[in-house]
């Protein structure tokens, strides 16, 4: 499943038993008897964390939801399962706890759009995956599933045609001027033209999780600064984390590590780097995806990452095999 997060989650609801103020998930897996799922909404429309739990193979959840919402199911294997609310309805979820990717989630027409979508491309490569991606939004530019794609599939790319971009925000927000994930997608693009033409590390100053202050200036002194979006939900993003321990061992100081984590919670962040022994200077303010440093460094997915020597820009998004290719010069062995 893509990476990203990076970026937008969605759940479910039904015409039955479901008032005007909740959306409603309901489901049933085969060979999964018992078990929990978290449930979060990347852009903050969800308040923290919420647990659905599966007893006997079913599961139901209702959720606060005054409008429509993009929520994030993290499924038992770690991979998560893009669901998308609206106020009164419900939606509901069959599929094999041994194929999670094979999941049909049927009752709006959001999601019935994405369903159809997800299994067309199931069999394609990236570049194919892309390119029906952005037929999908042409066609369909005033619904919900248009920026989740744009993020998902478009910008999620080694080298994202951000002129491309701006054309289908401009095209999705003729259709949809009140969706505030729409002007957050613009200002991310516009960001993101913007390092690539300059190369220069974005100025900031933040605060980390032990109140100490970051700022441009410290990483852009360093040889080598390595900035990493990651959460403690995400299987490849904790991964990544200690993979980083390895590499912050190895490089003697030479390269400097900054985590932005897009944890709903400062605590679970502070938590899961206590009881992995990572002392990395680590951002997270519970805002996820709509982080200050999300923003900053243009993170969609998860995990990301931005790569800079000497305070210019030289990689972004790269993969892990990229990236310990890169910093190789730079660690003892």
């Amino acid at each position: 499943m893509k990476k990203f997060l990076l970026f937008a989650f969605a759940l479910i609801l039904t015409a039955c038993g479901t008032d005007s103020h909740h959306f409603k998930i309901e489901g049933r897996l085969l060979h999964l008897n018992q078990g929990e799922f978290y449930v979060y909404s990347p852009t903050g429309d969800l308040e923290g964390l919420d647990t659905l739990k599966v007893q006997a193979g079913r599961f139901a959840l209702e959720i606060p939801c005054e409008r429509p919402m993009v929520l994030m199911i993290v499924l038992p294997n770690f991979t998560q399962q893009v669901v998308f609310a609206e106020p009164g309805k419900t939606v509901d979820i069959k599929g094999d706890a041994s194929h999670m990717s094979e999941m049909t989630i049927k009752g709006t027409d959001d999601n019935k759009l994405m369903d159809s979508f997800r299994k067309r491309i199931a069999q394609m490569s990236p570049p194919e995956q892309k390119r029906i991606a952005i037929e999908v939004i042409k066609e369909n530019p005033e619904t919900a599933v248009a920026p989740y794609l744009l993020m998902t599939y478009v910008l999620d790319d080694r080298n994202p045609d951000y002129a491309q971009a701006s054309t289908l925000i401009k095209m999705m927000e003729e259709k949809q001027k009140d969706n505030g994930m729409l002007k957050l997608l613009n200002d991310k693009v516009n960001l993101m033209q913007q390092s690539a033409l300059n190369g220069r590390m974005p100025n900031f100053v933040l605060t980390d999780i032990n109140g100490q202050r970051v700022s441009s200036s410290d990483l852009a002194k360093a040889p080598l600064a390595l900035v990493v979006a990651w959460s403690s939900l995400n299987y490849e993003s904790t991964g990544l984390m200690q993979q980083m321990k390895m590499w912050q061992q190895q490089s003697g100081g030479r390269i400097k590590f900054l985590t932005v984590s897009l944890d709903p919670s400062i605590e679970q962040c502070r938590t899961y780097l206590k009881n992995n022994q990572m002392n990395y200077t680590t951002i997270c303010d519970g805002n996820m995806f709509d982080s200050k440093g999300a923003r900053i460094f243009g993170f969609y997915n998860l995990p990301d990452n931005a790569l800079f020597r000497n305070g210019q820009l030289i990689g972004h998004s790269l993969s892990q095999q990229e990236l310990s290719s890169r910093l190789q010069p730079y660690l003892s062995h």
